[in-house]
């Protein structure tokens, strides 16, 4: 899975494209967690508009979910995560992904764009900035 992660002011933006499967996530979010700004970042934009295979089972999307809670839970802010596709499969993996996460830690939604993710995330970090 060639992927790209740009590091933006208070978040970090995933542009993924190709075969992704699992495996390929948990790799780029390894990538993601020896970030140099990772316990002051307040979001991530994940951008699998061109991906042309995705492979994710249930499961794992469940346990991605749980791992990311304990990892997220670590740096004490609340963490927005924007999924950017219009693909029915990435779509209903990350909402079994959603339903899963602790909400007072990661939250996640869906986009179509990275337009609309960035409008969310902008409400997102300037609400939890105020409870800050």
């Amino acid at each position: 899975m060639p992927h790209k992660i740009i590091s933006e002011d208070l978040g970090l933006y995933f542009s993924l494209s190709g075969n992704v499967n699992f495996q390929d996530i948990r790799f780029a979010c390894a990538e993601a967690w020896e970030h140099k700004n990772r316990m002051s970042n307040v979001y991530q934009i994940w951008d699998f508009q061109k991906v042309d295979k995705f492979d994710m089972e249930h499961l794992e999307a469940v346990m991605g979910a749980r791992m990311d809670n304990v990892a997220f839970g670590e740096i004490g802010n609340l963490t927005k995560i924007a999924i950017v596709s219009n693909r029915i499969d990435i779509i209903g993996k990350y909402l079994v992904y959603k339903g899963c996460l602790d909400n007072d830690i990661v939250m996640a939604d869906v986009f179509n764009s990275v337009s609309d993710a960035r409008e969310w995330i902008s409400k997102a970090s300037s609400k939890s900035s105020k409870t800050a």
